[in-house]
């Protein structure tokens, strides 16, 4: 499978957000790409004080813009995730994931939310917690994408390995982890915790992260990412914006775990 991410730095204006996945969409599809993933909260990203004012929800004038992505450049458009209100009225941090006739395979709720009290360069104390402004997801969910089968995550999960190691445990070929990490954990944790959920699960990892400054307190670190089951890297974008690919295959999953029993 030769899939693509999209490394971004979304802000809250959405238009400019979507015109930025539009061009680099086209860019994917001309490499003959036709899965790609996007970031946490890619349609608009708010300063984690205050809560995302464009909410995205069935049947919206939002959803469809997006659904349009997908239909447009025929891809399967994977990962990303938006703030969602849900048929209950609460907001949730979901991943929307679309085939190419824009048709939803499913969608998944964040389940870990995101709290950290860090320190800036210039000495500020920045506290984000999502809990503030989202309810945190209960199910985990499986995409079917043919010989692949995609288990979802956003962010923060990353640090929870019991969701995927379920994951690992139902077989599934492919993890995504779209995410806003930011810039003050990334430099640290992000690598490593990423190397060492492919490991564990002997499975690929598609890691697509926002980077650089969002607004004046939130900045992300880039450095999306795919691993194979080995723990290899096969792709680090590292703080560049734009499209960029790699291939994955089945036959370095089985050759893997031909080595090596984890189960």
């Amino acid at each position: 499978m030769k899939l693509g991410l999209i490394q971004m730095t979304s802000t809250e204006l959405w238009e400019h957000n979507i015109e930025f996945i539009d061009k680099e969409l086209s860019v994917l599809v001309k490499k003959g790409v036709r899965h790609v993933f996007l970031p946490e909260v890619f349609f608009s990203m708010s300063n984690g004080e205050e809560g995302p004012r464009h909410l995205v929800a069935f049947g919206s004038e939002y959803f469809a813009i997006i659904q349009k992505l997908a239909q447009k450049h025929g891809v399967f458009l994977l990962g990303g995730t938006v703030a969602f209100k849900n048929e209950e009225g609460e907001v949730v941090n979901r991943s929307l994931n679309f085939n190419p006739q824009g048709d939803l395979l499913g969608f998944y709720d964040k389940r870990k939310l995101f709290s950290c009290d860090y320190k800036t360069r210039d000495g500020k104390h920045i506290l984000l917690n999502e809990g503030k402004h989202y309810k945190a997801g209960e199910k985990e969910k499986i995409i079917d994408l043919g010989d692949f089968r995609l288990g979802l995550t956003v962010c923060f999960d990353l640090r929870f390995p019991e969701l995927f190691r379920s994951y690992g445990r139902q077989g599934v070929e492919l993890i995504s982890v779209s995410s806003a990490f930011t810039q003050a954990t990334g430099k640290v944790h992000w690598e490593a915790l990423l190397r060492a959920r492919a490991i564990e699960n002997q499975c690929y990892i598609v890691a697509c992260n926002q980077v650089g400054k969002h607004n004046e307190r939130v900045t992300s670190w880039g450095h999306s990412m795919v691993i194979d089951p080995w723990g290899e890297i096969l792709l680090n974008a590292e703080s560049e914006l734009g499209a960029f690919n790699c291939e994955i295959d089945l036959d370095r999953i089985k050759a893997v775990k031909g080595r090596m029993n984890v189960f």
